[in-house]
């Protein structure tokens, strides 16, 4: 379980189509990823987050590549996965298909991922202690 942001680690996470759309050949991009390395090394890596209506966003793709592998991370560590839908629709057709009575709810939480404390976040990430490297802050949590 490697959780180093070195610019070969970071290169996988990093779509042919994002090199094509952000017209970076490999050496470059490895060059910049480099001195992303150098700053979470030292750690003075930050986010510089854009809202877009209710989501945030970056717009380098050195952060976005970041982003990815510290998501992965966390990922791993913690086992968190999303709820499989192909799953959830086969388990809803075959209840359907029983003759016994059944309530069928759907529920959604309005501006969930919105509503998470990022503070209390990150200091729950900073003391479970994922690693020096996993150890980031935002500009927004400054």
């Amino acid at each position: 379980m490697n959780q180093n942001y070195t610019s070969n680690i970071l290169l996988k996470y990093c779509t042919s189509f994002e090199k094509r759309e952000y017209q970076i050949d490999g050496s470059n991009l490895e060059t910049d990823l480099d001195l992303v390395y150098d700053e979470v090394k030292t750690n003075k890596f930050t986010f510089d987050f854009n809202r877009v209506g209710n989501y945030l966003t970056v717009d380098l793709l050195t952060k976005k590549l970041v982003l990815r592998k510290l998501n992965d991370n966390i990922l791993r560590i913690y086992q968190v996965k999303q709820a499989n839908r192909s799953l959830i629709i086969k388990q809803v057709i075959t209840i359907l298909k029983e003759s016994s009575p059944y309530w069928i709810l759907k529920t959604d939480i309005k501006n969930f991922y919105e509503s998470i404390d990022r503070k209390s976040l990150l200091n729950k990430l900073k003391e479970e202690t994922l690693s020096y490297y996993s150890n980031f802050t935002s500009q927004q949590d400054r």
